[in-house]
């Protein structure tokens, strides 16, 4: 599961924190699994051409990294 969670809005890390600690949050396999991946806006919402080559690439490394 991906979480953007933001670094420009101020309390999004905060509404995030909160989330983690809610139980729907916990029961779910992704987390249980410890399978959640945090990422911030960029290059996600940028939906240029060039945004989007930039997000596959992250996604890659994000995955082979797993």
């Amino acid at each position: 599961m991906f979480v953007l969670v933001s670094s420009v809005y101020e309390g999004s890390q905060q509404v995030f924190d909160e989330l983690q600690n809610d139980p729907i949050w916990q029961s779910l396999k992704a987390v249980q699994n410890n399978q959640v991946i945090v990422i911030e806006e960029n290059p996600w919402l940028d939906y240029s051409a060039y945004g989007n080559k930039l997000a596959l690439e992250k996604l890659e490394e994000i995955l082979l990294a797993k």
